[in-house]
């Protein structure tokens, strides 16, 4: 048997609290929706048509000229072998820098947690994070450049000694530490503010029942951050599944520009999408690449929202 309740009838001063309380919401709705939602809705609609932005004008639509294609637009996509190619490149580019940069992150949080003088260490591991892209793509063109320190000491274990960033083997291995250089810092912080809520007294009981440091870590640090690690884990793979500064600079960077990068080696959806829309002015196209790599999110944040579950927030 179930109970209605009667929904109590607001007093005049709590609805004068609530309209001037969407008063003040106002601005950020109209934002939200004249910048975000409605941008959405018109990309999502032009994923299904011939938009072009040289032969059409988006704001006469009706003029015979814009045309409704159906599905072709992402038919064509998932044929496409470039478009393939930077699927399969983007997602080896979020294992490797997401995976790598958790755990360094984590790694840097032990030590600015634990060691002496942590605040230097605090300083020194974020300073990469406030980093410009361009700063860092010609410091790491330099550094791996046959004859450098880096690639001297890479080839003593087998590695060649050639110049990275033109190099179709190397350029996304290039690509990803730079995202760890630029990321850990930022998971570090993340880490850190979860070291620090596990209460000191969890570690005391656990060394009075003679766990050694790296069982206290294995048991109770790791565990009790899974939290931070769900974070950390979706919002780099939503982040790096869309990356296109690092390989954009890294492709057309120096006198040796080549759009996808050396052999095709950097060619991600986010950039294929500016190349398809600005290059090729196929703007339909773009708008139903983007939309593939929407579904692509959605799957990779669904697969990790089921590996941390029972997670709290």
């Amino acid at each position: 048997m179930f109970v209605k309740f009667k929904r109590r009838k607001l007093t005049k001063l709590e609805r004068s609290d609530n309209a001037i309380g969407y008063l003040f919401m106002t601005p950020a709705i109209f934002y939200l929706v004249f910048w975000t939602v409605l941008p959405i809705l018109v990309a999502f609609i032009l994923s299904f048509t011939n938009y072009d932005m040289i032969r059409h004008d988006i704001l006469d639509p009706f003029n015979g000229k814009i045309q409704f294609v159906g599905l072709n637009n992402y038919i064509m996509a998932l044929k496409n072998p470039i478009f393939q190619r930077s699927l399969w490149q983007t997602m080896y580019y979020a294992l490797g820098a997401v995976i790598l940069t958790t755990f360094a992150g984590l790694i840097l949080a032990l030590i600015a947690h634990n060691a002496k003088g942590k605040n230097i260490f605090r300083v020194a591991y974020y300073i990469p994070t406030v980093t410009a892209i361009a700063a860092l793509v010609i410091i790491f063109d330099g550094m791996f450049r046959p004859g450098t320190g880096v690639t001297d000491f890479l080839s003593v274990i087998g590695i060649p000694s050639v110049q990275w960033r033109e190099d179709p083997r190397f350029a996304m291995p290039l690509a990803i530490i730079m995202a760890i250089w630029s990321g850990a810092g930022y998971n570090m912080l993340i880490y850190l503010a979860g070291l620090q809520e596990i209460p000191g007294d969890v570690y005391e009981a656990a060394s009075l029942d003679g766990a050694s440091r790296f069982k206290q870590f294995l048991h109770i640090t790791f565990p009790l951050l899974n939290n931070k690690t769900f974070f950390l884990m979706a919002t780099g793979f939503i982040g790096s599944l869309q990356v296109y500064d690092v390989v954009q600079m890294l492709s057309e960077y120096g006198d040796t520009v080549a759009t996808g990068g050396p052999g095709g080696s950097l060619w991600t959806v986010v950039y294929y999408v500016y190349y398809v829309g600005w290059s090729q002015n196929k703007m339909g196209r773009a708008a139903a690449i983007s939309f593939l790599l929407l579904l692509v999110i959605m799957i990779f944040t669904f697969i990790q929202r089921k590996l941390f579950k029972d997670q709290t927030y």
